[in-house]
């Protein structure tokens, strides 16, 4: 008798291990990011340089420079856009009038 209530004691015990999730078969640990419109090279407020790891980058040609005029004038001359405003004039507002959509 005592090995069979050993084996029901162990039974029970691996039941109540397993998590709730495994046993509904849900996951409550996914979390699903929206899209963010910044990121959408079409949208009004998508910027087309960044700033990471001490320089600019260029977002559609992915080349870096070291200051915010440099790579603003690249888009103009190298992409065939219009110049971008300036951070300062993002941070007051200002959109980006782009010719062309990707």
């Amino acid at each position: 008798m005592r090995r069979r209530e050993s084996s029901r004691c162990s039974v029970v015990r691996r039941r109540d291990r397993r998590s709730p999730r495994v046993r509904s078969g849900i996951t409550y640990n996914t979390t699903q990011k929206m899209p963010d419109s910044k990121d959408d090279p079409k949208s009004s407020e998508w910027r087309p340089y960044v700033f990471a790891h001490d320089q600019w980058h260029c977002r559609i040609c992915g080349e870096s420079f070291l200051y915010s005029e440099a790579v603003r004038k690249h888009i103009a001359n190298e992409h065939n856009e219009n110049m971008p405003p300036s951070m300062y004039e993002y941070f007051h507002g200002a959109i980006w009038q782009r010719k062309k959509l990707p």
